[in-house]
């Protein structure tokens, strides 16, 4: 059985796109995924203002739109990372301020963070000379 599991190298961005039904308003919305066997998390977040956007609305229920990012760099440790909690803020009455929010969210959500055991040379796969003009 192959795995899909998605993989992602240094200097990729990871990229999640969420629907998520809700009643409130939302912001900072943000997915935590832990490392396999380990303590260190992973944070995927929301980039610029449109990338949470309401998709539909049906008097009290909201569906909205969330694409989550982070940048792969060196400090990012390779391994299996699953999502551990999705989280963000609800929008409140003044008095009350924003109000933090636990998502409920499906399992086995998960990604790769891989790294090369050696550095190989690229390999060219396609050439083609461009006749003259």
């Amino acid at each position: 059985m192959p795995d899909d599991t998605p993989t992602y190298w240094w200097g990729d961005t990871i990229g999640l796109r969420m629907e998520i039904q809700h009643e409130i308003n939302l912001s900072d919305v943000r997915a935590v995924f832990r490392r396999r066997g380990d303590t260190l998390e992973l944070s995927l977040e929301l980039r610029g203002s449109n990338h949470l956007r309401l998709m539909e609305w049906r008097r009290e229920k909201r569906i909205s739109e969330a694409f989550l990012e982070a940048e792969v760099n060196d400090d990012k440790l390779p391994g299996d990372y699953d999502l551990v909690a999705v989280r963000g803020r609800g929008v409140a009455a003044r008095s009350r301020g924003p109000t933090e929010l636990e998502f409920d969210f499906p399992e086995g959500v998960c990604f790769r963070i891989a790294a090369p055991s050696r550095v190989q040379a690229p390999t060219v796969t396609f050439q083609e000379f461009r006749a003259p003009a």
